[in-house]
């Protein structure tokens, strides 16, 4: 019998709400995609920053609503990073206000999930969310191979 390969990519989920947790960790082992990731959870803000600085996570899924630093806070802190500005961030929250879409938008978000969505939209969104995170890697990766072709 075949011993399963430990996963090789990470998810980082930024939540403080139990609830929510659960839900997503749900949905996100109901992804076929998601077999070779590991999904790591944080409750904040700061503890998201060191855990992104050390482990630099390949896709990253963040409240908007943060105890110590803004989901769209965050974002802009990930995206003014060279090595970083190009992981997949989602927000994941419970506000439908246009105007906090809008700003996690413009903080660099690539897309707004809303926690209140139906458990196959949630799947989807996450499946959407590894494949956008394995095409990033694929082209970071071809991009060192032709500098090292060309080195």
């Amino acid at each position: 019998m075949p011993v399963p390969s430990a996963p090789n990519r990470t998810l980082l989920l930024i939540e403080d709400d139990p609830d929510a947790v659960f839900l997503f960790r749900h949905a996100f082992a109901k992804v076929p995609e998601t077999e070779a990731w590991e999904l790591a959870h944080v409750q904040d803000g700061q503890e998201a920053m060191k855990f992104i600085l050390e482990r630099s996570p390949d896709a990253i899924v963040t409240d908007l609503i943060g105890i110590k630093i803004s989901g769209s806070q965050l974002i802009s802190w990930i995206r003014g990073h060279q090595l970083l500005r190009n992981v997949p961030v989602f927000v994941f929250s419970n506000s439908e206000r246009l105007v906090d879409r809008q700003a996690c938008k413009e903080a660099g978000a690539d897309e707004y999930i809303n926690k209140k969505a139906m458990p196959d939209e949630l799947r989807k969104t996450i499946g959407r969310l590894i494949s956008l995170a394995n095409m990033v890697r694929l082209d970071k990766e071809a991009r060192e191979a032709r500098a090292a072709l060309n080195g």
